[in-house]
């Protein structure tokens, strides 16, 4: 694969070269000598500096053409990948199971709105004020319009309920930011990164906002539109 890559650039960059050394800069190298009287040594000597001068802009040339190239089939890869690919989000962030809510977990629950299901599905954590927000991963396959949680929990606290109480995280930090009182403070907001792939391992991440509403103290969540990323072939970094 690298010698491929390195022959086709090396024939760019040749064929590049050769119609530059076929220019006027000679002709002009030529001219100067002939009316300033310059000897043989002078010639050869712009005549190399020159041809070294041209292999650089040459090399510039070839570069620039296979990365136009590269950026042509990357686009290419993207709009077609997109055809039947997943779109992740979430939707929902309520307890996971059935029982006694204090002891049950809390997280998000996602939904794919896509054609084709998706796969390794991982939250990257995200700070609300100063408290950290850990995420757990879907390893399970999320069909087509089908929807599944993963576990929330605020780092550093080990008992339930308040582990798992993300809204009251929300509401401290907008309390921190706008004041106590609920009525009239403005929603309060962070942006999630969701990452996941199809079944080719083409990977992308749905980004969205997760909006908190604190109007009249009755606390709920809003979960804005999702915008989609294409990332390409390498797992992300979550």
């Amino acid at each position: 694969m690298v010698m491929d890559n390195l022959r086709l650039f090396v024939g760019a960059l040749l064929r590049k070269w050769w119609a530059l050394m076929s220019c006027a800069v000679f002709t002009f190298i030529g001219l100067i000598a002939l009316v300033f009287n310059l000897s043989n040594r002078w010639i050869i000597a712009a005549s190399f500096a020159a041809a070294v001068c041209l292999f650089f802009v040459a090399a510039f040339f070839a570069w620039n053409q296979q990365r136009k190239e590269v950026i042509s089939k990357d686009l290419e890869i993207s709009r077609l990948s997109r055809i039947d690919c997943p779109i992740v989000s979430v939707y929902l962030w309520q307890a996971i199971g059935s029982g006694i809510t204090e002891n049950l977990a809390w997280g998000f629950y996602f939904r794919n709105n896509g054609k084709s299901p998706a796969y390794e599905i991982t939250v990257r954590g995200f700070l609300v004020g100063s408290q950290s927000i850990k995420c757990g991963n879907l390893n399970e396959v999320l069909a087509e319009c089908s929807s599944d949680p993963i576990p929330v929990w605020i780092e550093g606290v080990q008992q339930a309920p308040d582990k798992w109480n993300l809204m009251a995280a929300f509401n401290e930090a907008s309390k921190a930011t706008d004041g106590e009182s609920p009525y009239g403070r403005p929603n309060f907001s962070i942006t999630l990164h969701i990452f996941y792939r199809d079944h080719r391992n083409l990977w992308y991440e749905s980004v969205q906002d997760l909006v908190f509403v604190p109007a009249t103290g009755n606390f709920h969540f809003k979960y804005g539109a999702t915008e989609q990323n294409y990332l390409g072939t390498n797992r992300p970094d979550a």
